[in-house]
């Protein structure tokens, strides 16, 4: 079995910013966010990793299907690992920022 490189590196980094999104906005509006992600499996947690699976599972059948992959191309994968790192970042400093000055 062969997998799609290029559409494993944009489903990766779909979820990513996803993941970071989805942390941000529940730490924003925790109780109506929470509530919602809680209603659908019973745990937050356990929702927005449902969410990111089906995320990735759709944007990685899309993207394989619509692109032609490259393997002598590296870009998608060092944008992955780039947005793994800046997502990081993001939610650390997001953090910092909440606790000094929210």
């Amino acid at each position: 079995m062969t997998f799609h490189l290029k559409a494993l590196s944009i489903a990766a980094t779909g979820v990513i910013w996803f993941i970071v999104a989805i942390t941000i906005v529940m730490e924003l509006f925790e109780e109506p966010v929470k509530t919602m992600l809680t209603a659908v499996t019973g745990h937050h947690w356990v929702t927005k990793g449902v969410f990111a699976i089906v995320l990735f599972a759709a944007v990685y059948g899309i993207c394989a299907w619509l692109t032609t992959d490259t393997k002598d191309d590296p870009r998608p994968l060092y944008i992955a690992i780039g947005s793994a790192v800046l997502g990081g970042l993001t939610i650390f400093l997001f953090f910092v920022w909440h606790y000094f000055f929210a």
